[in-house]
């Protein structure tokens, strides 16, 4: 396991990346017309800047973590921030689509580059008692990005899109001399005889072999399959079925990530005092109970009170399973945070497969039902799980 830093840590500069990432990601999102006006770009063009972004992050977290581990977590996550601004300069300048798109991908790399380091970092340098609130603020943090991001988004769409891509290259820039500075100084890398020299598909067959990452990776995408793969089912469903409004329905989406916000510190909290796989198996029964809910809500303030409160106790299961996830491989921090996330939002991209042509054939309910009983299956995973030894008192 890597030293912790002697002096107590300022985390609050840390949390930052954990913000930008989502941040950078979603900004596009209510942009798209406009994009598409700009660049007279076609529909699958415009449609393709998610997948742009999506797909990199995705795929290069099997290595990043590992990357982090062999080398060092402050130059991985500079290096990362950097690669960031470099990404929102050429999307600020593109002239057309097709570097509109390359810009995309390199804000995509650079992200696998820096919101696992930092949740692994977080293991390094929190005690183990308290670990599992520093992950719920992880968690409100990230989610926090979420929610800005549209608002951020459509506030610049509506004047000049170009300039939220210039504010964001100064913010990364500046970013990027801060986890300089604040790697070494904390002196958080690992000492260069301990740093492992496998790759990211390494630590996932190491994961297989012990049980725990494959256990979480398992459960990370189910997660992300079940209560987290519908938000675009909801909004067709709110439209179709409950004529509400673009406000309306964007109102009661953004209820569930505030929820998760306020919600997550207490689940790590919980998570601390209850132990982790107590407070991931609670959360989880209570998000399958509220998601189920939502099938039987006879109007959109039923509706909405249920996506509420399935987001509050979605947070709980989140905080937990991120902070087993950190404690999988305590030697590997960064290669199992960086597999464990990989999943996760593998779970994301294969929900609209799953769930669209159920919606299409039978409406929202069993949609519904679905995503609750992928939920409550996270309980399997959580039930075989074993701790890592080192990590055991965590969970008294």
């Amino acid at each position: 396991m890597r030293d912790r830093p002697a002096a107590p840590v300022a985390l609050t500069g840390l949390y930052l990346g954990v913000f930008i990432g989502p941040l950078m990601g979603g900004v596009t999102n209510v942009m798209l017309p406009v994009l598409r006006d700009d660049f007279t770009a076609t529909l699958g063009q415009v449609t393709a800047v998610v997948s742009a972004y999506m797909v990199p992050f995705v795929l290069l977290q099997l290595v990043s973590g590992t990357i982090a581990d062999r080398f060092s977590r402050g130059g991985t996550v500079t290096g990362g921030c950097a690669a960031f601004a470099v990404g929102a300069a050429l999307a600020g300048a593109a002239p057309n689509i097709e570097l509109f798109l390359a810009a995309r991908v390199v804000q995509g790399a650079a992200n696998a580059f820096v919101t696992p380091i930092i949740m692994a970092t977080l293991g390094d340098v929190v005690p183990a008692q308290r670990l599992g609130r520093a992950l719920g603020l992880f968690t409100t943090v990230n989610t926090a990005g979420l929610l800005l991001a549209p608002l951020l988004g459509g506030a610049f769409a509506e004047t000049n899109w170009r300039l939220v891509y210039v504010l964001l290259t100064a913010v990364c820039t500046a970013l990027a001399a801060y986890y300089a500075w604040w790697y070494l100084r904390l002196r958080v890398s690992a000492p260069r005889a301990k740093r492992p020299s496998s790759t990211g598909l390494a630590v996932l067959v190491r994961g297989l072999a012990n049980r725990r990452l494959v256990l979480l990776c398992v459960a990370g995408w189910l997660g992300y399959v079940g209560i987290n793969g519908i938000p675009f089912i909801v909004a067709l469903h709110l439209e179709a079925a409950m004529q509400l409004g673009a406000v309306q329905n964007g109102a009661i989406l953004a209820g569930f990530g505030l929820a998760g916000m306020l919600a997550a510190p207490w689940g790590g909290r919980a998570a601390d005092r209850w132990g982790r796989r107590t407070v991931v198996v609670a959360g989880t029964v209570a998000t399958a109970l509220c998601t189920a809910a939502l099938v039987v809500a006879p109007g959109p303030w039923t509706f909405a009170a249920g996506y509420l409160a399935a987001g509050g106790a979605a947070a709980f299961m989140w905080s937990g399973l991120h902070t087993m996830a950190v404690e999988a491989l305590p030697a590997q921090r960064g290669g199992a945070s960086s597999v464990y996330n990989t999943f996760r939002f593998a779970g994301a991209a294969c929900a609209p497969v799953l769930y669209t042509p159920l919606y299409a054939a039978a409406g929202a309910g069993p949609v519904y039902w679905a995503a609750a009983g992928v939920s409550l299956l996270i309980v399997l995973p959580i039930a075989w799980h074993r701790p890592a030894p080192a990590e055991r008192p965590a969970e008294t």
